[in-house]
């Protein structure tokens, strides 16, 4: 600043007697626009010297500094940066001026016009003054669409009841077209215009003229084809739609076709043909799209979007493993990938991206009983004792995990672990989720504790199951279920020699409530065999076999067994040896079944059961 700007400067803020607080605030402000200049001519070589900007003046520089173009841009940058303050402090009227300012210095910026006319018809209500400066835009820049739609636009928005102003709104539009056929934006405007008007058939006509020109501009196809697609909507399964897309279709093969390699046009078309289900088109540009560019994992997602609706799963499945490899922290593509081996019956596979999924992202319990679940469905044991383990760990207020690892854990005849965990199961609903703790709960707990051979304390569960089924079932209207509760705990006695005469009353009990099941049957044949009754046991056992056939079930081992040892103590040696035979054949693991079929080979005399009364041995 020279000697005697200092001077005029110093006049000024003296004469308006400005506050040090506000001298303080003015500092501030013209430090920010000293910086927003300072940024907008970066040039040093050409400019050595700047325009020096006050709120309230605008000191030019020495006349050495700038060129006329040059001031005319720092001057119009200046009053625009105040427009844009006082228009944030809602002082519209003193924001129009500042932007009329810049206008007149720069007549060419077209959307700054724009928007100065939607504050003078819309905030300062001055439509006249607002179609004056839309008018005078047009003067000055007559060689541009922009200025024609702008009018048009204005006068078909402010002044839609006068249909002189509709006629030239419409009038300017088609000028714009007429003009600058290579423009699409004058197209789109139009048809905007007879959409308006409900003039559809006009639209048609004029996009399909459209189509008649030479145009080699990939951008000008794809935006018309966006507008045509307004005229022309595709609605799946229709006849209408079938035409529509034949329309639609010239438009964005004129885009791709031109494209040569332009990544914007043909994503556009290539959404486009996966929007109307035109999916080998859309994989086409995709997969050229993602081989141009590595790096856009959204267009992965885009064509096995694309994969997923041709049914195509494998390569559906790769495109996401492709985009996990880049990015292994997409928690929502794991998951897609689990979802997607799940249902090609691949679990393993389901479970590990699941897995990744929740270590990533972490999860609700919801989500980790829905593994686990899957999991241990899929007999993946030992995965899934650690895995439910973790989760129990996480969600320590739940019970479902406790009661979901026990599954695991039998199926791998841990059964001390088992019943650890049906004890913890326990212990945290009976805060807070009672409702678990049902008869089936301490049935499947007193299953695991006769397992681990803790007879004793399986009785009391077994007991405590029937207890619930009395007040929860009053009606026994579940007989099956209470029939095998009944037996389970009578043959565990029988079993192992304890209280037999309490056990064959509670299969009796049983073989009242379900009479043809073959399980309960066996159970009470072999009771009679312990109590030494042969011929009621006999009985009873080809009962329980003819009953499994009638199940349709596998022949058992255990049954086949009971009824050889039955037929060995009445003498029916040979009898015994074929039905032990077929014993061995479906368990030959089982040493007890070949050392019992040596001893009847062998004929080894019958030995009665401790609890048989008035037993007589076999021949």
């Amino acid at each position: 600043m020279d000697e005697a700007q200092h001077s005029r400067h110093n006049q000024t803020c003296h004469c308006r007697s400005v506050s040090p607080k506000w001298l303080i605030k003015l500092s501030l402000i013209w430090s920010g626009v000293l910086v927003f200049l300072a940024s907008a001519f970066v040039n040093a070589e050409e400019l050595e010297d700047y325009a020096q900007i006050y709120v309230d003046q605008y000191f030019p520089p020495p006349v050495a500094g700038l060129s006329e173009s040059a001031e005319n841009k720092a001057e119009a940058l200046a009053h625009f940066t105040v427009g844009r303050m006082q228009e944030n402090k809602d002082r519209t009227e003193e924001a129009i001026a500042s932007y009329l300012r810049v206008l007149e210095l720069q007549p060419d910026q077209l959307d700054l016009a724009r928007k100065c006319a939607y504050l003078l018809a819309s905030r300062a209500g001055k439509q006249s003054k607002a179609r004056e400066l839309l008018e005078s835009t047009l003067e000055r820049n007559p060689g541009i669409p922009f200025p024609y739609v702008m009018l048009s636009e204005f006068l078909s928005t402010y002044h839609s009841n006068n249909q002189d102003n509709k006629d030239r709104a419409l009038d300017l539009a088609q000028q714009a077209v007429d003009q600058f056929p290579g423009d699409p934006m004058t197209y789109e405007h139009l048809a905007k215009m007879y959409l308006l008007g409900k003039r559809k058939d006009e639209a048609k006509t004029l996009l399909m003229s459209s189509l008649s020109r030479e145009n080699s501009d990939a951008q000008f196809w794809i935006r018309l084809g966006k507008v045509a697609s307004r005229i022309w909507p595709v609605r799946a399964g229709t006849d209408s739609s079938e035409e529509s897309l034949e329309v639609l279709n010239q438009f964005y093969s004129r885009a791709t076709e031109h494209a040569a390699g332009d990544i914007e046009v043909n994503e556009r078309a290539a959404d486009y043909y996966a929007a109307t289900e035109q999916f080998d088109k859309a994989e086409k540009l995709y997969k050229q799209l993602v081989d141009q560019m590595t790096d856009r994992l959204d267009l992965r997602k885009k064509l096995a979007r694309v994969y997923k609706e041709k049914g195509d799963l494998k390569e559906y499945t790769e495109t996401l493993l492709g985009i996990v490899e880049v990015n292994p922290g997409d928690v929502l593509t794991h998951r897609q990938i689990a979802a997607a081996y799940r249902e090609q019956g691949d679990i393993p596979n389901s479970v590990k991206h699941e897995r990744l999924a929740l270590k990533i992202g972490k999860g609700t319990a919801k989500d980790y009983l829905k593994v686990a679940k899957a999991m241990v469905t899929e007999n993946l044991h030992e995965e899934a004792v650690k895995f439910i383990n973790e989760a129990a760990y996480l969600f320590p207020e739940s019970p479902d995990f406790p009661w979901l690892l026990t599954y695991p854990l039998r199926n791998l005849s841990r059964f001390k672990e088992a019943a650890k965990a049906f004890e913890d199961c326990e212990k945290i609903a009976i805060k807070h989720q009672p409702a678990l703790l049902d008869e089936r709960f301490y049935f499947n707990f007193a299953t695991t504790v006769e397992r681990d051979r803790d007879f004793d304390r399986a009785a009391k569960l077994f007991k405590k199951t029937i207890e619930l089924i009395g007040k929860q079932n009053p009606e026994k209207e579940d007989k099956v279920f209470e029939a095998q509760v009944y037996n389970y705990l009578g043959y565990m006695w029988l079993e192992n020699d304890m209280n037999v005469d309490e056990a064959g009353e509670l299969i009796k009990t049983a073989i009242d409530l379900d009479p043809d099941s073959a399980a309960i049957s066996d159970s009470l044949g072999w009771f009679y065999f312990k109590k030494g009754r042969y011929e009621e046991a006999k009985k009873e056992l080809l009962r329980s076999e003819i009953l499994l056939e009638e199940e349709g079930g596998d022949p058992d081992a255990v049954i086949l067994d009971h009824i050889a040892q039955t037929f060995y103590a009445l003498g029916e040696k040979d009898k015994a040896i074929d039905y032990m035979q077929r014993a061995v054949k479906l368990d030959p693991e089982k040493k007890e079944y070949s050392e019992r079929l040596a001893q009847y080979q062998n004929g080894v005399p019958f030995a009665p059961s401790k609890t048989a009364e008035g037993a007589k041995p076999g021949a």
